[in-house]
C-alpha cells in the first residue's frame, strides 16, 4: 500500500514594524521640512559665496574669508539635507524596510562631514572676533597662513568625520530598519564625535 505524504511548505513572510521615530523620520511632512531647510541653506549660502567671488574687496579681510568658508560648509549641509530628504521620499514611495549600514552612512556623509567642519569654521570665526577685540591695532593685517591653515584643517575634519563614520562597518553581519547616520555609523564614531563636539563647544563658549 502506497502512501503519498504530500508535505506543503507555506511561505513565511516577515514584517518589520517601524517605531514611531522611524515612521516620523520617513514621513512626508518631515521630509518637506527638510526640503525647506535645504532650500534656505542653499539659497542664502550660495548668495554669500557669489558676493565673495564677485567682489574682490570682500576677499581682503580675514574675517570675510572665514565667513566664506563657513558659507561653503553650510552649503554642503544644505545639499546633504536635500539628499537625505530625497532618499527618504524614495524609500517611502518604494516601501523599502531594510538598509545596509554603509549605504545609510554614505547618504548622511555630507551632513556628517558638514557638521564636523562647521564646528571648525565657527571656532575660527570666534577666534577671529577675539583677536579683533584683544588686539585691535594689529588685527587689520590678513594672516594668509592662518587662513589657509584653517581651510586645510576644515577640509581634513570633513574627510576624517566621513572616514570615521564608515570605519568598522560590516554589512554582512546585520542590516538596519532606520536609515539614519547616527545608528549606522562605525563603533568609534559616537565616542569621538561626542568628544570633538564638546571640545569645540568649550573652545567657542568657554
Amino acid at each position: 500500500m502506497n502512501k503519498n505524504n504530500n508535505t506543503s511548505i507555506e511561505p513565511k513572510y516577515f514584517y518589520f514594524q517601524k517605531s514611531l521615530l522611524e515612521e516620523l523620520d520617513s514621513s512626508l511632512f518631515i521630509n518637506l521640512i527638510r526640503y525647506g531647510i535645504a532650500a534656505n541653506a542653499i539659497g542664502t549660502n550660495a548668495f554669500i559665496l557669489y558676493l565673495f567671488i564677485r567682489f574682490r574687496s570682500l576677499r581682503s579681510t580675514q574675517c570675510n574669508l572665514f565667513i566664506a568658508a563657513n558659507a561653503a560648509v553650510e552649503l554642503i549641509i544644505g545639499f546633504g539635507t536635500a539628499l537625505r530628504g530625497s532618499f527618504q521620499l524614495y524609500v517611502l514611495a518604494n516601501s523599502i524596510m531594510k538598509f545596509s549600514h554603509s549605504l545609510c552612512v554614505w547618504i548622511g556623509a555630507p551632513l556628517t562631514g558638514g557638521f564636523a567642519a562647521n564646528q571648525i569654521t565657527i571656532l575660527m570665526l570666534a577666534l577671529d572676533r577675539l583677536a579683533a577685540v584683544a588686539r585691535p591695532l594689529k588685527y587689520g593685517n590678513k594672516n594668509k597662513l592662518l587662513a589657509f591653515g584653517s581651510l586645510f584643517i576644515t577640509v581634513s575634519i570633513f574627510v576624517a568625520a566621513i572616514w570615521l563614520s564608515l570605519w568598522g562597518i560590516d554589512d554582512s553581519q546585520s542590516s538596519s530598519t532606520q536609515c539614519s547616520m547616527g545608528i549606522n555609523a562605525g563603533p568609534l564614531f559616537s565616542v569621538v564625535w561626542s568628544f570633538f563636539a564638546q571640545s569645540s563647544t568649550l573652545l567657542v563658549f568657554g
